[in-house]
């Protein structure tokens, strides 16, 4: 499966609007959405028992569900444990996206995913679509809309920082809002 001209990938570090973006698309378009962290999210379910086994029982919750928050915590800290957990999940969120394209008629998708071209989903793409916003903006949406704090933000902003070198696949720009 190649390039599809009716696939559009939306990339960008955490809190730059691709959420926004992709509602507006979906919206005025009528495209599907494939949401790569809500994949990602299933796939942390999925493989619950390696990554316990890999992180420890402190990521768990009362439930004893992975904790998400104490997770990222753990991997944004340590650039190895993170290639660990990617090399848990990668593979399930790669399958998935491809299992969905595949069952999609017709091929009006999107897909919002920060980690684009480092799942290699940018293959699938016709047009990419990188969402920008400055590091001071994307600090604040994070301090409003998640509880993280602000080492951990700058570790995470440093560790995205690599994965969009491949700016040339971008087909359109437009960073008026804040």
């Amino acid at each position: 499966m190649g390039r599809n001209t009716s696939i559009i990938g939306i990339t960008g570090k955490i809190s730059t609007g691709k959420d926004t973006v992709s509602k507006i698309i979906r919206s005025e378009y009528n495209f599907q959405e494939i949401n790569v962290d809500k994949i990602g999210h299933i796939a942390l379910k999925f493989k619950q028992d390696k990554i316990v086994k890999t992180f420890g029982t402190e990521i768990l919750n009362n439930q004893n569900e992975i904790e998400r928050a104490k997770l990222r915590n753990i991997v944004f800290k340590d650039k190895e444990k993170l290639e660990k957990l990617e090399a848990i999940t990668h593979p399930i969120i790669y399958k998935e996206v491809e299992q969905t394209i595949l069952k999609s008629t017709p091929h009006k998708i999107i897909i919002n995913a920060a980690l684009l071209f480092k799942l290699n989903l940018a293959k699938f793409c016709g047009y990419i679509f990188i969402i920008k916003a400055n590091d001071e903006i994307i600090k604040k949406r994070i301090k409003l809309n998640r509880n993280i704090d602000e080492n951990l933000i700058i570790n995470v902003l440093k560790w995205q920082e690599d994965i969009f070198f491949k700016k040339k696949y971008s087909k359109l720009k437009n960073n008026k809002y804040n």
